[in-house]
């Protein structure tokens, strides 16, 4: 019995020394590396995850943040935080409750420290509030209509934690303002239509309503004559109606908005029916699936000049190329503006805490407002307190621009800006004269326009 029992503590005592040795060992491997032991930062990204505006930013995000803790995370006060990117889908584009409900579950669940999201003014007002409530700052992904901001000047106190990466709907509007002078003054000139027609074309959404009230009162003092105005929805399968309607009316110009799957089904028919125009604006969904794109409409979008973000062929900031080169290799195709702008935020939450020397709220958004920042198809500054859209980010030549993409031989070209200033009407202020970034080449018509149309 005593030899039982000596053999048991000596089989216990084994134990012990080696799960002693594994707790020494694992103290030793912290020690040697600091970023395993680090305290995390929980950066929730929350959008349309089933779309290009969704996936683009959670890839963004993924990329920064694995930088970032590869290069010695983020350091408050002497004390090393790694970056802890979560994502959801927040359903936006469908469900207002659907991305209510993620933000909350990411605030009361996840306890994260930070949010990025946002892909539709409806349901960014809805997250506003319970951002609000809960003093947790929140980094739109980019764009969306003025009233986010209006609010914010109304209320500032409550509202102050939001911040937005991209130009609002009305700056925007200036940026394709440009894009549509540049096809008027095209058709003047090949064609000698004096007065192109405009059609607007601009889903049912109440980020776009800025757009069209913009673009009713700009385009006339531009020199141009709208011609109507349709509103599908961003999920319509079928604009042949919308289409036939447009052809009809004599436009020479297509004025799209689109953030949906509407748009590649717009596009592609516009090609299929042969009508005459040219189609300029936005188009989210088609421009952030890149080469798919062009295979998905059968090469039908030739010619369309959209707002885009194939910054692998233009110059803009220091780190454009680069950037664009890690996500592009992440992605595999085109990456979209989202995939930049939660790039970027990360890396202006990092700044904004280490200025601070805190992760509390109210510390980070007064280092935030002082933004000043190279970002990757841009300068970022924000519009401070005071301001008509406080923490709206600064539009113009040396802030940020947007870049206008043709679509020409399968390839995206950037066409603008393109040296020459915008339009008086669009109140662009100055700075444009020469502002053309490297590989940037020359707005086209269509043959069928011009064929169409040559007097």
């Amino acid at each position: 019995m005593m030899r039982s029992r000596h053999g048991k503590m000596r089989g216990l005592l084994s134990v012990v020394s080696v799960s002693l040795l594994v707790f020494m060992l694992s103290v030793c491997a912290e020690a040697k590396d600091p970023a395993s032991s680090a305290k995390k930062i929980k950066i929730g990204v929350a959008g349309p995850m089933k779309f290009s505006w969704g996936k683009n930013m959670w890839v963004g995000a993924q990329v920064a943040a694995e930088e970032i803790n590869a290069h010695g995370g983020v350091v408050v006060k002497g004390v090393r935080y790694d970056i802890e990117a979560i994502n959801a889908d927040s359903n936006d584009y469908q469900s207002v409750v659907d991305a209510v409900n993620t933000v909350k579950r990411f605030i009361t669940v996840d306890k994260i420290n930070f949010l990025i999201a946002g892909a539709r003014t409806e349901a960014t007002l809805a997250q506003q509030e319970v951002m609000a409530d809960y003093r947790v700052i929140y980094i739109f992904s980019g764009g969306g209509s003025p009233v986010m901001h209006t609010r914010l000047a109304e209320n500032y106190e409550r509202f102050k934690y939001f911040f937005n990466m991209v130009p609002n709907a009305i700056d925007q509007n200036r940026t394709y303002g440009a894009l549509l002078d540049t096809a008027a003054a095209k058709i003047r000139e090949d064609l000698g239509i004096a007065k192109p027609k405009v059609a607007l074309v601009m889903e049912k959404a109440k980020w776009a309503d800025a757009i069209v009230d913009a673009a009713k009162a700009t385009l006339p003092k531009m020199g141009m004559e709208v011609v109507g105005e349709w509103r599908p929805s961003a999920m319509a399968s079928d604009l042949t109606s919308e289409l036939s309607a447009i052809k009809a009316a004599g436009a020479h110009i297509i004025y799209e908005v689109f953030t949906g799957p509407a748009a590649v089904i717009f596009n592609k028919q516009v090609g299929e029916l042969q009508i005459p125009v040219a189609v300029v604006g936005v188009n989210t969904e088609g421009i952030g699936m890149g080469k798919r794109y062009w295979n998905e409409t059968n090469g039908m979008c030739e010619f369309e000049t959209a707002v885009g973000w194939d910054f692998g062929s233009v110059e803009i900031t220091k780190k454009t190329a680069a950037v664009y080169n890690v996500l592009f290799n992440r992605i595999k195709e085109i990456p979209f503006m989202t995939a930049y702008t939660c790039y970027d935020a990360i890396y202006l939450l990092k700044e904004a805490a280490e200025r601070a020397g805190s992760l509390e709220s109210d510390a980070v958004v007064r280092e935030l407002e002082k933004t000043d920042y190279a970002a990757t198809f841009g300068r970022v500054a924000f519009h401070p307190k005071g301001h008509k859209w406080p923490h709206g980010t600064v539009w113009g030549a040396g802030y940020q621009t947007f870049i206008g993409f043709q679509w020409q031989a399968g390839k995206m070209v950037a066409v603008w800006p393109n040296g020459r200033s915008p339009h008086p009407a669009l109140d662009a202020g100055s700075g444009w004269e020469g502002l053309k970034y490297k590989g940037t080449g020359d707005f086209k018509l269509a043959p069928r326009m011009i064929k169409y149309w040559k007097k």
